[in-house]
């Protein structure tokens, strides 16, 4: 790591690598009618991965056909989009 000293840098240091605990990412949920409130479960398939920490739900909006939302998803599940 080229960045200077800083507080925290031998615990970056030592996590380098490691698939994290947990990631943040955006999803889109339901087909219009989903009503996503946060600590609301994740699931992928039959999964549980995660929770959400922020949802906009579709009728707030025009321009959102469907929900969006926020959360953290286990860092070890298989992301369906990368994988």
């Amino acid at each position: 790591m080229s960045k200077p000293e800083f507080v925290g840098r031998e615990a970056v240091l030592e996590q380098r690598g490691q698939t994290p605990q947990w990631r943040f990412a955006g999803f889109v949920a339901g087909d219009g009618d989903a009503d996503v409130l946060a600590s609301d479960p994740i699931i992928a398939g039959d999964e549980l991965v995660g929770y959400v920490t922020l949802g906009r739900n579709a009728s707030r909006g025009r321009e959102a056909a469907r929900a969006q939302l926020f959360g953290y998803r286990d860092g070890g599940a298989r992301d369906p989009v990368r994988d």
